[in-house]
């Protein structure tokens, strides 16, 4: 599960609940991926953010890197079924 957070966005009553589900599911064990678009999605969202390995985007000037990045991160947590 991918989820954007942005600035505005992170103090939406949805977002955290959300969250609460991805994070109580253990389907998703290991496969909630934050996404930050800005510093204050990072900063100030919820406590279980700290525990989940995201990245953020203002840390890559070409919005593609970071989508590459992102894609990468979803293969890893997919189980293959070769």
């Amino acid at each position: 599960m991918v989820l954007l957070l942005t600035n505005r966005g992170i103090h939406s009553h949805t977002i955290e609940q959300d969250l609460s589900f991805a994070t109580s599911e253990r389907r998703f064990k290991g496969r909630v991926y934050p996404i930050y678009d800005g510093q204050e999605a990072m900063s100030e969202g919820p406590w279980v953010l700290k525990r989940l390995q995201g990245i953020r985007l203002d840390e890559y000037p070409e919005r593609e890197e970071a989508f590459h990045v992102v894609a990468d991160q979803i293969k890893k947590a997919t189980p293959s079924y070769s």
